[in-house]
């Protein structure tokens, strides 16, 4: 039938796991550990003396979720954490695709006035797909 177990002669049809290659999310979390440890040393470093920082706590492979770009990780935060007429609010100007994605969800879109600085910034690429 059309269970999807896959018997002999099954094709895999992902190229890798849903969460990402192992080994990309290993040296992904590995290198995040690495540069939010230093930063927060830094901090501690130009803190008073008194101050006590808990040591960094490191990223795990397994808190990690690697996708193909903003839209594909909007899509999948959306098919996790939403339900169809939950609302989104965003900011105007938003993500040129953004909305498409909201719409496709049956999501109700509410959208607010940016600040200049945002406007500015999207002026500026920040938002740019596959960057």
């Amino acid at each position: 039938g059309g269970g999807g177990g896959g018997g002999a002669g099954a094709v895999p049809l992902n190229y890798v796991s849903r969460r990402g290659s192992p080994e990309a999310l290993s040296t992904v979390s590995a290198y995040l550990t690495e540069a939010y440890g230093a930063q927060q040393q830094q901090h501690v470093e130009h803190a008073d003396t008194h101050h006590y920082s808990p040591p960094p706590t490191p990223v795990t492979p397994e808190s990690m979720v690697i996708t193909s770009g903003v839209s594909h990780g909007i899509d999948m935060a959306c098919a996790a954490l939403t339900r169809p007429g939950d609302v989104v609010v965003v900011e105007l100007p938003t993500y040129f695709l953004a909305a498409q994605i909201f719409e496709d969800h049956h999501l109700v879109i509410h959208g607010i006035p940016g600040t200049e600085e945002s406007e500015q910034e999207g002026a500026a690429g920040g938002d740019k797909e596959g960057a």
